[in-house]
Parts: C-alpha cells; sequence; structure tokens
C-alpha cells in the first residue's frame, strides 16, 4: 500500500478517483487527520 497525504486544496473528487482506480493507493486528506490549516511548511514528508 503508498500511502499519500493530500492538500486540503485537492478536491475530494479526485482523491476519491484515485482510490477507486488504484486500489494499492492510501490517500489521506488533511482535514481528515486533524491538520487542515496548518500551513504546508509545518507539514513534512517523511520516508517510509
Amino acid at each position: 500500500m503508498l500511502p499519500l497525504l493530500s492538500d486540503e486544496d485537492v478536491p475530494r473528487s479526485i482523491t476519491d478517483g484515485l482510490c477507486q482506480h488504484f486500489p494499492g493507493v492510501d490517500v489521506l486528506r488533511v482535514q481528515d487527520v486533524g491538520l487542515g490549516n496548518t500551513p504546508d511548511s509545518i507539514i513534512r514528508v517523511r520516508p517510509l
């Protein structure tokens, strides 16, 4: 499974479509994990 975190400006329809077409992708939206309105500079990409 490939976990991805999407920005709050990405439409829900896009993240839902990604999950439908690519079942091996796990897309979390920042607002779903309590990071809504967090500046991009605070959200860091962590290596797996």
